[in-house]
């Protein structure tokens, strides 16, 4: 069923003032600026909806499930306060520049993604504007300027249509929101640039709003514009919710559920107050598995268990993987493939990028692979990299920093290796 982006009303709204402010730099009438914006915006707002309202999971990792089928409501903290994510929207919008800060698992940008689907399906009087930032260019552009190219159709290649003072005017009128995924997926070297670039839209565009989201860093302290918020654990009635919500069969919950009820609140709690823990969890639940208390031990098994389950859970399942790999030079050259990934902070690939690290990381091993055939392995049989169009990405980040992290622990690494990790990783 095709979504109407109710943000599209707010360009009609603010038009008049839209043209009045670029009349003289733009010469198109007041009716075809309008137009041509909102087709700019109605393909923006339908491609990132089509990419942001569906998301892969531990528990499906081949077949993307609707966020709004499996999101739980955070709990957000603010000097001590707490808020609820359902209710968190008016908080939000009253903020030029909202910090939402988390540890890896605790879900920031599912926060942000369903942020930005719930702004496209009722009009709160902002039109969202998404980007990852890892993605942005900071030595050659800056956040409007990357939002702009997305809009417009520039960064892909298709002619602009409408040009960038009738954008600019819609980012001074404050009906803009940005929201910017991932600061702490920037480069160290990059993220002072960084931070600057955002700051400057408060600066150039003084009624704009803006939304970073990252993991802890004292970098925002002295933001003066920033409200910081984080979001806490999951309490019980979140983790049976999730539960709840989780793309399994129906008695497979029953029993994980009892089991959380009576057991492994006490035992796990560490485990189950993160999202991605809790679903560790589950899925190692599901082969049968014990659930080890000390978290290295746990996300082995969690590895092991992406390395034997099947795609659609059932027992007793052997898989064949391509690459015809031992299982102890599989899992090295993962590590490996991890840890120069890593090391060059790359989270994500195009298919050439990918097989480059893994030819990598099996020089390092001084082992012979089939590069084709093992990355076929990580995306379709390991299910641990997840192609979204062109593009592949770990399925979390918290699976490369634990391969990177047990190459150093097993190999024999030498310092040029070691020392091409900076402090700040």
């Amino acid at each position: 069923m095709a979504i109407v982006f109710a943000p599209l009303k707010i360009l009609d709204e603010v038009a008049s003032d839209i043209y009045a402010s670029t009349k003289k730099a733009l010469a198109v009438t007041k009716d075809a600026l309008v137009r041509n914006l909102e087709i700019g915006f109605s393909s923006y707002l339908n491609k990132r909806y089509e990419r942001y309202s569906k998301v892969h999971t531990l528990l499906s990792p081949n077949e993307p499930v609707n966020i709004e089928d499996i999101y739980v409501n955070p709990k957000l903290t603010h000097k001590g306060g707490v808020l609820l994510g359902e209710h968190s929207i008016d908080f939000i919008l009253e903020r030029r520049v909202l910090v939402t800060q988390a540890i890896a698992g605790h879900g920031k940008s599912m926060f942000v993604r369903e942020l930005f689907c719930r702004l496209c399906k009722l009009n709160y009087g902002v039109i969202p504007v998404f980007l990852e930032l890892r993605d942005v260019d900071f030595s050659s552009t800056d956040v409007v300027g990357a939002a702009f190219d997305e809009l417009s159709g520039k960064s892909s290649g298709a002619q602009a249509l409408f040009a960038r003072p009738a954008f600019d005017a819609l980012v001074k009128s404050g009906k803009v929101l940005f929201l910017l995924d991932g600061f702490d997926e920037v480069t160290t070297a990059e993220r002072k640039s960084a931070l600057a670039k955002i700051d400057q839209i408060t600066r150039d565009f003084p009624a704009a709003r803006v939304v970073v989201t990252s993991r802890p860093t004292d970098i925002f302290n002295g933001w003066n514009l920033a409200t910081i918020i984080k979001i806490k654990d999951y309490d019980l009635h979140q983790i049976i919710e999730l539960i709840e919500r989780s793309p399994i069969k129906s008695d497979i919950k029953d029993v994980f559920r009892a089991k959380v009820e009576s057991e492994y609140i006490r035992t796990h709690i560490r485990f189950l107050a993160n999202p991605l823990l809790c679903n560790m969890m589950i899925l190692t639940f599901m082969r049968g598995g014990d659930i080890p208390q000390q978290k290295h031990i746990f996300y082995r098994k969690a590895f092991d268990t992406l390395y034997r389950h099947h795609d659609d859970m059932k027992f007793l399942y052997k898989r064949d993987y391509h690459s015809d790999l031992q299982e102890d030079v599989f899992v090295r050259l993962w590590r490996s493939f991890c840890y120069f990934s890593y090391s060059e902070r790359k989270f994500s690939f195009e298919i050439d990028s990918l097989k480059k690290f893994i030819t990598r990381a099996a020089e390092y091993l001084s082992i012979s692979v089939d590069i084709k055939a093992t990355a076929e392995d990580f995306i379709e049989s390991l299910c641990i990299i997840v192609k979204d169009g062109d593009q592949h990405s770990f399925l979390h980040r918290s699976f490369q920093e634990y391969g990177a992290a047990t190459f150093l622990c097993t190999e024999r690494v030498g310092k040029p290796v070691f020392n091409s990790l900076s402090p700040e990783r």
